[in-house]
């Protein structure tokens, strides 16, 4: 039986520098990673509004903790439930939000088979913009993330809170940046496997777009 308090799935990293984090004009990967104010501006792999450090992820699990000790959670029961939430949307996370300029269709075609929902919509929406950029400047993106929480596990309905890293470099400008984000899924069990059906940003509404 599990502890009180689910457990994270990596460690903590270090809080990274704002001033590696690439300019909010300057290429797709800053368009498609996290949202820095808004889910309508794309700042490149696309899901979060605000740079948060491991010490603000560490918090905002542990206050939902404190808040589900009273529920019907099973994230406070199951370990193994609960492990395998936390790999299968650790591992979709960090397929669907990586990409090689030269294999886009893959990347989208493998996301398609993650997302459930209104997510399909909100990958797709912001996909256009990688498709748009991602060639001309040569672009590869890397996404890992490095620490995870559930906040609730019932039935086969999950939510997350997730910090990510992302790299990104341009073969035309020679140029490698780091960024990182803080972001929370809602997940679904279908069939037998977690798929991701929203994504929020923590900016006031989940991050909805028009499809």
């Amino acid at each position: 039986m599990r502890g009180e308090e689910p457990i994270a799935k990596e460690p903590l990293d270090a809080e990274l520098d704002e001033d590696e984090a690439p300019a909010p004009d300057e290429t797709a990967q800053t368009r498609w990673f996290w949202l820095r104010r808004s889910w309508a501006v794309p700042v490149a792999v696309a899901v979060v509004a605000v740079l948060l450090g491991g010490v603000a992820v560490l918090s905002a699990v542990r206050a939902q903790q404190l808040r589900n000790r009273a529920a019907a959670n099973t994230a406070l029961t199951d370990n193994a439930a609960t492990s395998e939430l936390l790999g299968q949307t650790t591992t979709a996370i960090n397929t669907i939000f990586s990409y090689d300029f030269t294999k886009l269709d893959q990347t989208q075609d493998a996301a398609h088979q993650m997302l459930v929902g209104s997510a399909v919509c909100q990958y797709d929406t912001l996909f256009t913009v990688v498709r748009e950029q991602a060639p001309p400047q040569q672009l590869v993106v890397t996404v890992t993330v490095t620490n995870s929480g559930v906040e609730r596990l019932t039935g086969d309905s999950a939510r997350l809170l997730m910090f990510a890293t992302q790299t990104s470099t341009s073969a035309v400008t020679g140029s490698t940046s780091t960024a990182g984000a803080m972001f929370a899924i809602d997940a679904m069990r279908i069939d037998g496997r977690w798929k991701i059906a929203n994504i929020d940003t923590f900016t006031g509404n989940p991050a909805k777009v028009d499809c």
